[in-house]
């Protein structure tokens, strides 16, 4: 037997067991809630205070100003964006689907490293009975099918960010869309939000409307999951 192709096998077979060992830990980059959601790595997964950020759009200190000085004749109230996003039930659907999806994707992911890894055992078992055409045959297979599942990863995590962009942009649309009709309804000039790290130190109590917007937006969403 050529001992130079069995080195090769032998050497595919070592990287085998890192990548392998790579996708066990690694494909939790996929899984958006995988532990808890303090670990999550996508907007999903990166914490709440980013997805207060990506709703309520932070207002810079020249327009909080502005809005300081001509506070008397506007009528301005205040949301806790955290609350919102802990609290909406639509969120908390969009975000169970999210968690379901991805560790469907990371089971999907495992069980196929996990053939891999078998597959690669089982040759290196037999490699020393091999002839030089059947060693170089099998170094072929394992590197194609080891290149199979790593482009299974890339394509399940872009799948899973295009699922996440297209439910951030439906939560965005819909929660924008209440607050335009809400403060068409109230006559609000602004609806300003807070959260850990935003520039809203302090607002009064009276001028705080999270608990009827979480009220309004359960029961709009009660409301057309009804209809279905």
């Amino acid at each position: 037997m050529n001992n130079k192709l069995q080195s090769g096998l032998l050497a595919v077979l070592t990287v085998a067991v890192l990548v392998l060992y790579y996708l066990h830990f690694s494909n939790r980059a996929i899984n958006k809630t995988n532990d808890s959601a303090e670990t999550r790595t996508t907007s999903y997964d990166e914490g709440l205070e980013d997805e207060a950020d990506g709703l309520f759009d932070e207002l810079s200190d020249s327009t909080m100003s502005k809005i300081a000085n001509a506070s008397g004749a506007m009528k301005i109230v205040f949301v806790n964006a955290d609350s919102i996003i802990t609290q909406y039930n639509y969120y908390k659907k969009l975000r169970t689907n999210m968690e379901a999806k991805a560790m469907r994707s990371e089971r999907e992911l495992e069980v196929e490293g996990r053939k891999l890894e078998q597959e690669y055992a089982d040759a290196q078992k037999k490699a020393a009975n091999m002839s030089q055409e059947q060693l170089a045959f099998t170094e072929q297979t394992l590197m194609k099918k080891q290149q199979n599942v790593m482009m299974l990863r890339e394509s399940l995590a872009q799948e899973l960010a295009e699922e996440e962009a297209k439910l951030d942009k439906q939560l965005r649309e819909k929660v924008q869309s209440y607050f335009k009709r809400l403060s068409k309804l109230e006559g609000y000039d602004y609806v300003m939000s807070y959260h850990n790290g935003s520039n809203v130190i302090y607002g009064a109590a009276r001028h705080d409307i999270t608990s009827r917007v979480i009220a309004d937006l359960n029961a709009e969403y009660a409301k057309e999951q009804k209809k279905k």
